[in-house]
C-alpha cells in the first residue's frame, strides 16, 4: 500500500497512541502495580521503537507541540498529528472499555448468568445519566443486563448467521 508521506506518518501516530492508551488502561487496573508499570514502560517502549522510523514516535501531543516550536514540523503537521493522537487516545480508550466488558461478560457466564451488553444507551445517555443522577462530568458509555435466561423463549435461540471466517479474512 502506497500512501502519502502524512497520511502514512499520521497512520502511524493513530496506531501508535491507540496501543499505548489500551495499554495505560489496561495497566491502571492491573493489581501487580510493579509487573503493570514493566508492561506499560515495554508498550510505550515497542509503541516508539516502531513508529520512531516512520513518524518519529511523538505519541504525545506536547511532543509534537515541542517539535513544532523547535521548527522541526510544520503546522500542517503538527494539525494532523493532533488530530490522529486524539483519535488514537479516545480509540484505545474504547478498546480497553471493551476488552474490560468483555471479561465482565465471560465471568458472568462461567458463573451461570447470561448477559447482554447494550451500548445503544450511549445515545441516550443523558437521559439516563438524570435518571439516575450522574454527575455532569460523567457519561454512560454502555450498558450491560445480567440474569438468567429464559432457554424456552423463542427469542433465545435466535442466532445470528455469521460469514465464514475463509471468506472475510486471509491467512498468511
Amino acid at each position: 500500500m502506497n500512501l502519502p508521506p502524512l497520511l502514512k506518518k499520521a497512520l502511524a501516530e493513530f496506531l501508535g497512541v491507540t496501543l499505548f492508551l489500551t495499554a495505560i488502561c489496561g495497566a491502571a487496573v492491573y493489581q501487580n502495580k510493579e509487573l503493570g508499570t514493566a508492561a506499560l514502560a515495554a508498550v510505550l517502549g515497542l509503541a516508539i521503537l516502531v513508529t520512531a522510523s516512520i513518524s518519529g514516535g511523538h505519541l504525545n501531543p506536547i511532543v509534537s507541540i515541542y517539535f513544532f516550536s523547535r521548527r522541526e514540523i510544520g503546522l500542517v503537521q503538527l494539525l494532523v498529528y493532533l488530530v490522529a493522537q486524539i483519535t488514537g487516545g479516545i480509540f484505545g480508550a474504547f478498546i480497553a472499555g471493551q476488552m474490560f466488558l468483555q471479561t465482565f461478560m465471560l465471568l458472568a457466564v462461567e458463573n451461570g448468568l447470561a448477559t447482554c451488553a447494550q451500548e445503544y444507551w450511549s445515545s441516550r445517555h443523558q437521559a439516563v445519566s438524570t435518571f439516575v443522577g450522574a454527575p455532569e462530568n460523567e457519561m454512560l458509555f454502555c450498558g450491560m443486563s445480567i440474569g438468567y435466561a429464559d432457554t424456552a423463549a423463542p427469542i433465545n435461540s435466535l442466532r445470528a448467521e455469521r460469514m465464514p471466517v475463509d471468506e472475510w479474512a486471509r491467512f498468511i
